[in-house]
């Protein structure tokens, strides 16, 4: 895969872009439009190979219940999609981030 530091740049710039496009969402002051694009942004995320990486991070650092039910939702997605893919070693962390976003922790 790609160097650590590599990626976790990724999955910082990737987690400051879901913050934003999730206030951008459901912040009532938004317009439609922007609430939309900010929407599709979201999905795209979701469908990326980022997603894990972004979304773990986003558990790990958000104590905001919006922020954690996307990234949990997104984490859960994922996994269904992709768990064939994943490799190994990497299963017992997203089974454990999922479970405690599940959770509520």
């Amino acid at each position: 895969g790609r160097p650590r530091a590599q990626r976790s740049a990724m999955a910082d710039a990737g987690t400051g872009f879901v913050l934003a496009a999730l206030r951008a969402a459901y912040s009532p002051a938004t317009s439609l439009e922007s609430r939309r694009e900010a929407g599709s942004r979201l999905v795209s995320i979701q469908q990326s190979d980022q997603c894990w990486e972004i979304s773990l991070a986003l558990l790990g650092s958000s104590q905001d219940a919006q922020t954690h039910m996307w990234a949990a939702n997104a984490l859960a997605a994922k996994a269904e999609r992709d768990w064939g893919r994943l490799a190994p070693a990497s299963r017992p962390s997203v089974q454990g981030a999922l479970w405690t976003a599940l959770m509520g922790q």
